[in-house]
C-alpha cells in the first residue's frame, strides 16, 4: 500500500482549519447583528382611550356677598328736629337765602324764611316739591308739589291740601323777605318727613285754587331741605 506524502496531509490539514476558522468568524459576525423585527411582530405604542374632560365647576358666584347698601345719604328722622335749604337761583333769577324749618312741642312747624333778590314787593308761590333735586335750570328735576296723602292742592288754611302746600311769600320794597310761618300738617319725622324734599319758589302768586299747583308761574329759586347739624338730637 502506498501512504500519502505527508506533506501533503500537512498543507491539506492546515487548509482545512483554516476554512473552519473562517466559517467560525462569519457566524459570528451574523450572531452580532441586530435582527430587524417583522411588521407582525412591532407592537403599536399604547394609547390611552380619550375621556371626555369633567366640568370645570363656576365659581365665580361663590361666596359673592351682597353689596351694601349706600346710607352715605341716607338720614334716620327719628330724632331731627331742624332742617335747613339753602335756596339757589333758577331760570335766570337772582334769589338766595335760606328756608329754615324747626320742629316745636306743639307737633307745628315753624318755617323762617330769610331771602334776597325777589322782585320787589311781589308775591310769589311758596312750596314743598317731592324730589330734593336741584340741579335744572328751570327746577324741574324737583319735581310736583309734595303730596303723599294724595290730597287735591289748597291753601294752608283749607281742610286739606298737599303737605307741600305753603301758601306764598311777599317780598318788601328791597326784594327780601324775612317772616316766619308754622304748619301742622309739615313734619321732619316719620315717613312723611319733608327732609330730602325741595323748597321751591315761584315767579307768580299761587291762586290756592288751580290743580295742580296753583298757576304760580316759573320756578325761581330752589334748596333741598337737609337736617341743620347745628342743631341735631344726639
Amino acid at each position: 500500500m502506498k501512504y500519502p506524502d505527508s506533506n501533503q496531509l500537512l498543507k491539506g490539514l492546515a487548509l482545512a482549519l483554516i476554512a473552519g476558522a473562517i466559517a467560525a468568524c462569519d457566524v459570528k459576525k451574523d450572531d452580532d447583528m441586530p435582527v430587524a423585527p417583522s411588521a407582525d411582530s412591532v407592537a403599536e405604542p399604547y394609547t390611552p382611550p380619550v375621556q371626555d374632560a369633567a366640568p370645570v365647576p363656576d365659581t365665580s358666584q361663590e361666596n359673592v356677598q351682597p353689596e351694601a347698601a349706600d346710607t352715605s345719604t341716607m338720614t334716620n328722622t327719628e330724632n331731627v328736629e331742624s332742617a335747613i335749604a339753602e335756596i339757589q337761583p333758577l331760570s335766570g333769577s337772582s334769589v338766595e337765602g335760606t328756608v329754615t324749618f324747626t320742629a316745636g312741642e306743639d307737633e307745628k312747624v315753624t318755617v323762617a324764611i330769610d331771602l334776597q333778590g325777589l322782585q320787589p314787593k311781589g308775591v310769589h308761590g311758596f312750596h314743598v316739591h317731592e324730589t330734593g333735586d336741584c340741579s335744572s335750570e328751570d327746577g324741574a328735576s324737583a319735581g310736583g308739589h309734595f303730596n303723599p296723602d294724595g290730597q287735591p292742592h289748597g291753601s294752608p288754611d283749607d281742610e286739606t291740601q298737599h303737605r307741600g302746600d305753603m301758601g306764598n311769600i311777599t317780598a318788601d320794597e328791597n326784594g327780601d323777605v324775612q317772616t316766619e310761618m308754622e304748619f301742622d300738617y309739615l313734619t321732619l319725622q316719620g315717613e312723611a318727613s319733608i327732609l330730602g324734599k325741595a323748597v321751591l319758589i315761584h315767579a307768580d302768586e299761587d291762586d290756592l285754587t288751580s290743580q295742580p299747583s296753583g298757576n304760580a308761574g316759573a320756578r325761581i329759586g330752589c334748596g333741598v331741605i337737609q337736617q341743620n347739624q347745628d342743631a341735631a338730637v344726639e
